[in-house]
């Protein structure tokens, strides 16, 4: 009869133990990765050129920006279009994508479409890091402008960033010629673009 009831509370034991095993199995298992859409083109934050990334291809945006708390986050898919560094503050002109909540799609899926603005303009230094819409950085409007300010983004440092970026596309485009083909395609669907960018495109028609 004992030997009965220790063979049964053996069993039990052994039971027990399989089935909290399973359970811690299952609880570390990683979970299947989430299928990613994203949308199909893009446009650039300069001249407003729509582009396939999968044919024109820009450099990922560096790490240091994730210092910004509302830009790190794995929401965003974001490349580098310019960078100019003054004194131990570097700015960065970045774009890309921006994940997005669809209501009625597949909670397994995740969603990302192009940013709706012209682009971020990030400043990273010793002090922290900060970042502003790129519109207010060429905006007509002096209110717009000195919000920029505030960070640091001066007009030389626009100016300087500007170019960058401007070198950036011409060599992601194929070349300048291209470049152009594909700004007076854009403007002839109707683009206009601002004031100080009008400029920057004269100088680069020479």
């Amino acid at each position: 009869m004992r030997m009965r009831y220790l063979l049964c509370t053996i069993s039990i034991f052994v039971a027990i133990t399989l089935i909290s095993t399973a359970s811690i199995s299952l609880a570390d298992s990683p979970k299947p990765p989430r299928a990613t859409i994203r949308t199909d083109t893009l446009r650039d934050p300069l001249f407003g050129i729509e582009y396939h990334p999968s044919e024109v291809h820009f450099e990922s945006a560096p790490d240091s920006i994730n210092k910004c708390k509302s830009l790190h986050s794995d929401r965003r898919i974001l490349f580098l279009f310019g960078k100019v560094v003054k004194g131990n503050t570097t700015f960065y002109l970045v774009d890309g994508w921006q994940e997005v909540s669809l209501n009625g799609h597949d909670e397994g899926t995740r969603y990302f479409e192009a940013q709706s603005d012209q682009g971020i303009i990030v400043v990273v230094s010793p002090d922290g890091c900060h970042d502003i819409g790129a519109g207010y950085a060429w905006s007509p409007e002096e209110r717009e402008r000195r919000m920029a300010e505030k960070y640091g983004i001066t007009e030389d440092v626009v100016s300087s960033l500007i170019d960058d970026a401007i070198k950036t596309e011409v060599q992601a485009f194929g070349g300048k010629k291209e470049l152009l083909q594909r700004i007076d395609g854009a403007i002839r669907d109707g683009l206009v673009l601002p004031p100080l960018i009008q400029r920057r495109l004269g100088v680069l028609r020479k």
